[in-house]
């Protein structure tokens, strides 16, 4: 869930980028690969119920 700021979204390269506001969130199913990026500083919730890694 993306607290403050702003950051796009897509699961692989060649999927549609979605735009995450303030109030969004996905979901995403075990061995998903999200990409997630932004270009301003942003807060975000992360619940998982195991492993991530933030490159």
């Amino acid at each position: 869930m993306v607290i403050s700021g702003k950051e796009t979204h897509q699961f692989s390269k060649k999927d549609d980028v979605n735009v995450l506001e303030p109030g969004s969130y996905f979901g995403a199913e075990e061995k998903a690969s999200p990409r997630l990026e932004t270009d301003v500083e942003t807060v975000i919730y992360i619940r998982s119920n195991g492993k991530f890694k933030i490159k």
